[in-house]
């Protein structure tokens, strides 16, 4: 019975000591080397198969070279790679970093990590607007920078060698242990015939295009491998630009921006008209082909110099509301605030109040 139990203390002693291993290990796993922020991407063209490093990339201090894509094309390969930088995380240490690696010889482009995720994010070339009544003013997107990481990417699509692999002999689980199930076959005539092995990757993490990469940096090291790169997916999905406003009365369009050609043209400039007292909102929406969006707003204060209560008249009461805001005892709307600003600073204060009065009793215009 003694003999028993110590064998079954054992056995429990070593299944606990087993799962802290694996959940240790599931841990390390899911711990990225790279994300946006302390890497970039870079599309090199060398003359023969390669494995890389931080020494090809001097130009930039780098920890690690992640392939992402591989092609053999003609007598060249073609290789998208992930460079992790050494402690750099702002965007402007990282744009000096593309800047500065392009100027590597085997470097035919360079810019900001595609493959990891970020904030898609759009601005205007103007974030408010005071306009008096019957005032027009014109707005476009001034810049834009959309991620398409969610949708933009599917499995993997794979060429061997036929003078290495008997590709007629690959199966599902021939590449497993490298994290690559194969799932379907694409063949390809033309001049040169060849078929491509279409993949999927075994999820390490929660991030699946990152697990993606990492089954390709590993699996492009292998001889006899011609391409690998991920099988983009088609949303179907056309790029647009769709301007709106919350409030026609107040600020509007001078052309119809809801027609499907207005919607469908990018980077147009747009023209808003201040009609009528108020505060109206002018958004603009821009998409990309691959499903990624970002909104901007501009606020647009529409008014007439003095008339504060928005009345459409000037009296004593308008002057007494700068007097009021000026003396912390009311809030004013943003189209308020313009109209009491009477000398244009971008400050309501006791001047503006001063002048406000002035101008009702008849003192000065």
């Amino acid at each position: 019975m003694k003999k028993f139990l110590k064998i079954t203390a054992c056995t429990i002693i070593f299944t606990l000591l087993t799962n802290i291993f694996y959940l240790s290990a599931s841990a390390e796993e899911i711990t990225k080397e790279w994300d946006y922020h302390n890497s970039i991407e870079v599309r090199a063209i060398v003359s023969d198969d390669k494995v890389f490093s931080p020494a090809d990339f001097t130009q930039v201090k780098c920890s690690k070279v992640i392939v992402a894509s591989k092609e053999k094309y003609q007598d060249n390969y073609q290789y998208s790679l992930i460079i992790v930088i050494n402690d750099t995380s702002t965007d402007e240490e990282l744009d000096a970093a593309v800047t500065a690696i392009s100027a590597n010889p085997i470097v035919k482009w360079a810019a900001r990590n595609s493959y990891a995720p970020f904030e898609s994010k759009i601005t205007l070339n103007n974030n408010s607007l005071k306009l008096r009544v019957g005032e027009k003013a014109d707005l476009k997107v001034a810049s834009e920078k959309l991620c398409s990481y969610d949708k933009s990417r599917g499995g993997l699509k794979i060429r061997l060698d036929p003078q290495v692999y008997d590709i007629d002999k690959i199966t599902e689980n021939t590449f497993s242990n490298y994290g690559i199930i194969i799932h379907n076959r694409l063949p390809v005539g033309g001049a040169v015939s060849f078929t491509y092995l279409l993949a999927n990757v075994i999820a390490k993490t929660d991030d699946r295009i990152y697990d993606s990469v990492c089954a390709i940096d590993t699996f492009s090291r292998l001889p006899g491998i011609l391409s690998i790169d991920f099988d983009p997916l088609l949303t179907g999905a056309l790029p647009s630009e769709i301007w709106e406003t919350n409030n026609k009365e107040v600020a509007n369009f001078t052309e119809d921006m809801s027609t499907k050609e207005k919607i469908g043209t990018l980077d147009k400039t747009v023209t808003v008209e201040a009609l009528k007292i108020g505060t109206a909102i002018i958004s603009v929406t821009r998409s990309n082909s691959v499903g990624a969006s970002a909104t901007e707003n501009c606020i647009i204060a529409v008014y007439t110099p003095f008339d504060v209560s928005g009345d459409g008249k000037i009296a004593l009461n308008d002057a007494m509301l700068s007097f009021q805001y000026v003396a912390g005892k009311i809030l004013l709307e943003f189209h308020q605030l313009a109209a009491a600003d009477v000398n244009e600073d971008n400050n309501v204060t006791l001047i503006d109040a001063m002048i406000h009065f002035k101008n009702i009793a008849g003192k000065t215009l």
